[in-house]
């Protein structure tokens, strides 16, 4: 029996349906809209606006001990295909794969949505940031996901064409509920 084919994936692309034995997950890099998108700014003055529910989100903090909150000059999105960084980030998303999981709670109830991460791995491999940038709008299912880079980490140093000391990744994590 032999497979349909499908289109090559292209950066930024997200797939369509997550691989059935993640059971209604997938994991990638954002949507181009993401990494395009700009910070509000606010009006000149000493008045400021409300911070979005999504600077609030980010300004949580990420529970990690020693988190300076200072992230990378470089920003790559986890399913980058550049070579330089192909057989790394592979490696790094199978690690967080291994420990992400569906919520029970959530699936019970039928919870899905996508939620986008940043965060930053020094030279060796040390998860030193981690940011919420855009909410599922569920914090059952953002939480699992901030949890299960945590436990992932450590991560493999950086290979030898990795030169910088420091690179912020980019993931989108999809919670899609399917009925069986």
């Amino acid at each position: 029996m032999s497979l349909p084919r499908t289109e090559p994936r292209r950066e930024f692309r997200q797939e369509t349906s997550p691989p059935p034995d993640r059971g209604g997950l997938s994991l990638s890099g954002p949507s181009r809209d993401v990494l395009t998108s700009t910070p509000p700014s606010g009006p000149a003055g000493n008045t400021r606006p409300r911070p979005s529910l999504r600077d609030q989100i980010a300004g949580l903090g990420s529970g990690l001990i020693g988190d300076t909150g200072i992230t990378a000059k470089n920003t790559i999105p986890l399913d980058s295909r550049n070579p330089r960084y192909l057989d790394y980030l592979g490696r790094l998303k199978a690690r967080i794969q291994n420990e992400w999981g569906y919520p029970e709670e959530a699936r019970r109830v039928g919870m899905g949505g996508e939620l986008h991460m940043l965060f930053t791995l020094n030279k060796a491999g040390t998860l030193v940031n981690i940011q919420l940038l855009e909410s599922s709008g569920y914090p059952v299912l953002d939480n699992e996901a901030l949890r299960a880079v945590k436990a992932a980490a450590p991560f493999d140093p950086f290979p030898a064409q990795m030169t910088d000391e420091a690179f912020n990744i980019l993931g989108t994590f999809n919670y899609q509920y399917r009925r069986k």
